[in-house]
């Protein structure tokens, strides 16, 4: 039987405001204008894509329709890990620089021996959650009641994996918050949407 392909998701940043939409938790960084976001995506698909290891994924209209909540993005985290065709998968979160295709290999060689994987963040969250989905597309409890954008992400995520193996691949730093904007001033995170190569 032919090995299932594996599988990467890219969650990219839309120029609309809001809240997040699709976030894997990394802490808000300084917003990007429209434009400058959609360079630096399209660099993050550059980098990673046309490789023969792995396939960029599509997210079906209805994961970009889901409501930019706590509840629905986890939600449609879950959904979008049980319901695209077997095999390994991989969802990434762009706006943690310096991600490559190392860092996409090291995630998909964990995934062989280990039921999920994770890659942190210094802040609590992570940049990559991955699921080998050898015995079921997604843990019933992943995702729920995750603290997301916080530093209790990684940890509730871990929670809703309870009972499965989990790998820790490199850690990534997040972007840097600019010093000068207060805390309550600071830029609203854009929300999300799922593009394929």
């Amino acid at each position: 039987m032919a090995r299932a392909r594996r599988q990467t998701v890219m969650l990219l940043d839309t120029p609309a405001a809001g809240p997040p939409g699709f976030s894997t938790g990394a802490a808000p960084g300084p917003r990007l204008p429209g434009g400058l976001a959609r360079l630096r995506d399209g660099a993050l698909l550059r980098r990673l894509g046309n490789d023969p290891r792995w396939t960029v994924l599509a997210a079906s209209p209805a994961l970009r329709r889901t409501p930019c909540s706590p509840a629905g993005q986890g939600a449609a985290l879950a959904r979008l890990l049980r319901d695209i065709r077997p095999g390994p998968v991989l969802v990434v979160d762009p706006r943690i620089p310096g991600i490559d295709r190392r860092h996409i290999a090291e995630a998909f060689a964990a995934l062989g021996r280990s039921d999920a994987v994770l890659g942190p963040t210094p802040g609590g969250g992570y940049w990559l959650i991955g699921l080998a989905r050898a015995r079921c597309p997604a843990p019933p409890a992943l995702f729920r009641d995750v603290r997301w954008l916080s530093r209790h992400t990684l940890g509730d995520t871990l929670a809703g994996l309870q009972g499965h193996r989990v790998t820790f691949v490199s850690p990534l730093e997040e972007p840097a918050r600019p010093c000068a904007v207060p805390e309550a001033r600071a830029p609203r995170q854009p929300a999300l949407r799922l593009v394929v190569t």
